[in-house]
């Protein structure tokens, strides 16, 4: 850390040569916080949790009639889940009883829960939310506290339709990352949440709140979304983002569902982006529907391309050879097409060319081989909706059910670094499930109306 307050230690960090002292000297306390506060983040999020979170000492058997453990394989019939607190500790052919456990395992079972009936796979993840809504006329009508009410209904709604993780691709920072601790200490109920905070935009671009106020209002509104015009400006933004204690960076690199623009960035600044998020250990996460913005952020490294409505397949080899994941959001645009008719003339005009051939980009990345994940963009679409996402991906992308199924579980596990924990259901992993009546794999629709839920051992909906 010492290092950190030196010129030499900032230049190394930041790769500033130029920089005159007192900026270094700014820049040094800004990384200090940035990295003091992720860590005490992590420390938080290790610390014992005590209420909605299953007992510690609790040990319960699950039999499943069909196990979808991983959506690669084919589902095996008749098997048992032995759950200790929040995590499996195996998967047994068969449906056991507390006497066919090992000591002391057996003795501390609590209850048998019985799946007979039910197909059950793991719980799903939508790598794209917004649980607090960041539009102009909320902020400035609704206070933090009733937008951390809503934040909080619409986890619970998500939670409730089966998806046990997602990542918040932008929301208002203090209050998403205080719903996502909350969560995680046990306070409130809902899915784990990797969320990005404020979104970071181009100054006078697409996301900048601030656009369109008079000057002695506008400032109200900056807070909201952070601008950077620059690359020092945007590194310097990326680390006052993760000081706020983001678990990835979102940044909007044109303007909403258009065929054709400017990007915002240039390639120094989405270099400076990238790069200080990588040293901070974040991914970032890029909004772009052109296909210039898309292989712009592709080539700086971005870790996801959210939408890419109109990447075409020499941007979807980038990320191919980058080893980055494409977040569709279909359903998003399905809503979009089916109130089209409510929009003024120009809006419609504007967001035609997408609705018209939704899942294009979607088909030519997966016939290029790209790595697809489960992405709504919920909030355009009604929170607890989000397994529609998997029909949109079949019905309008091509992809089939087993597909759609492992874009909805481990391949989105492996976006968020978290395979070892979430996405397949295997000894060490957290006890996430959702159960269903009939076979996915046949009808991907019955995922939408969900008869059980786990999250982290405990059921959450039966």
């Amino acid at each position: 850390m010492l290092a950190l307050t030196t010129q030499s230690g900032i230049t190394a960090l930041l790769g500033m040569c130029t920089t005159s002292l007192s900026a270094v000297a700014l820049r040094a306390r800004t990384v200090v916080v940035a990295v003091i506060t992720l860590t005490l983040s992590q420390a938080l999020h290790a610390a014992p949790a005590t209420g909605m979170h299953a007992s510690p000492s609790s040990v319960s058997i699950v039999h499943v009639g069909h196990l979808i453990a991983d959506a690669s394989q084919a589902p095996a019939s008749e098997f048992s889940l032995v759950i200790d607190g929040e995590r499996i500790v195996s998967v047994e052919q068969g449906y056991l009883a507390a006497a066919d456990l090992p000591e002391p395992l057996g003795q501390r079972v609590s209850g048998v829960i019985d799946l007979k009936d039910s197909w059950v796979l793991p719980g799903l993840i939508d790598v794209h939310v917004h649980f607090a809504p960041s539009d102009k006329l909320h902020l400035v009508t609704k206070s933090d506290a009733y937008l951390a009410t809503m934040a909080i209904a619409n986890a619970r709604k998500t939670l409730h339709a089966g998806f046990t993780t997602v990542r918040d691709l932008g929301s208002p920072g203090a209050l998403v990352h205080s719903v996502r601790d909350g969560i995680n200490d046990g306070l409130i109920e809902g899915p784990r949440i990797l969320s990005a905070g404020q979104i970071l935009s181009k100054t006078g671009a697409h996301a900048d709140l601030s656009n369109g106020y008079r000057p002695d209002f506008s400032g109200l509104m900056q807070h909201r979304s952070y601008q950077c015009v620059g690359a020092h400006e945007c590194e310097r933004k990326v680390l006052q983002i993760a000081a706020q204690g983001a678990n990835v960076i979102k940044v909007v690199a044109d303007r909403s569902v258009t065929a054709e623009g400017p990007v915002d960035f240039n390639d120094a600044e989405f270099s400076a982006i990238v790069d200080t998020a990588k040293r901070l250990g974040l991914g970032v996460a890029v909004h772009a529907h052109t296909e210039a913005a898309a292989a712009a952020a592709l080539r700086a490294g971005v870790r996801s391309l959210e939408h890419g409505t109109f990447a075409n397949a020499e941007s979807f080899m980038l990320m191919k050879e980058a080893d980055a994941y494409y977040s569709p959001t279909l359903s998003a645009f399905v809503a979009i097409k089916a109130s089209l008719a409510q929009y003024p003339p120009a809006v419609q005009a504007q967001f035609a060319p997408a609705v018209e051939n939704i899942g294009a980009a979607l088909r030519t990345a997966r016939d290029t081989g790209v790595k697809i994940v489960l992405g709504t963009d919920a909030g355009v679409i009604p929170h607890g909706s989000n397994a529609s996402e998997l029909e949109a991906m079949m019905t309008h992308g091509g992809l089939s059910a087993q597909e759609a199924m492992i874009a909805a579980t481990q391949a989105a596990a492996d976006l968020l670094g978290m395979s070892d924990q979430v996405g397949t259901l295997k000894p060490g992993a957290y006890a996430d499930f959702v159960a269903v009546a009939d076979n996915p794999l046949e009808t991907i629709t019955v995922l939408q109306t969900p008869q059980a839920v786990m999250k982290g051992g405990r059921m959450v909906l039966q």
